[in-house]
């Protein structure tokens, strides 16, 4: 009887730990967690014990160390120290993307609407400025909430929130 008392209690206290995972962000910190799904610009987890699913942004992790001990690494650091490093800056493609980054203020980017420039054109100098405005912040992330084609030239308008790890 005492055989199966204490069988019972470490398959209990096996099974009732729930196996974790090691989520490693870029600002340094450590998470352990359940990955629940991986897509193409966000991770699903939820805490030990916990049944509630979160988001994080992949671009705020670094690498996922499973339960298993398999490591995945999951995006790189981006350094941008100044202006030039401009080209580094990404365009996130939706807001749940910025989730696990610091938002760092808004950004603008606008073309001059000259006639003698395609909008293709127009949409590349307002996409380079509202970069080099990013970058001024040390920011490697912009996410473009509001893109506006104005006037009888087709200027590009565009207004986002620059992202950063801390």
């Amino acid at each position: 009887m005492k055989t199966i008392l204490r069988l019972t209690t470490l398959i209990t206290c096996f099974y009732g730990h729930a196996q974790t995972d090691k989520l490693f962000k870029h600002d340094g910190n450590t998470i352990e967690v359940q990955i629940k799904e991986i897509t193409e610009g966000v991770l699903k987890y939820s805490f030990p014990n916990e049944t509630l699913t979160r988001s994080m942004g992949k671009n705020s992790v670094a690498k996922i160390v499973y339960s298993n001990g398999q490591e995945e690494k999951i995006s790189d650091f981006i350094t941008i120290e100044n202006e030039a490093d401009f080209e580094k800056v990404v365009i996130l493609s939706t807001k749940d993307e910025t989730v696990g980054l610091v938002d760092k203020g808004v950004v603008r980017g606008k073309s001059g609407g000259s006639a003698f420039q395609t909008p293709e054109t127009q949409n590349k100098v307002s996409l380079s400025k509202i970069r080099k405005a990013a970058a001024k912040l040390n920011a490697p992330f912009v996410w473009i909430e509001e893109t506006v084609t104005a006037g009888h030239f087709g200027q590009s308008v565009r207004r986002g929130h620059a992202y950063s790890y801390k």
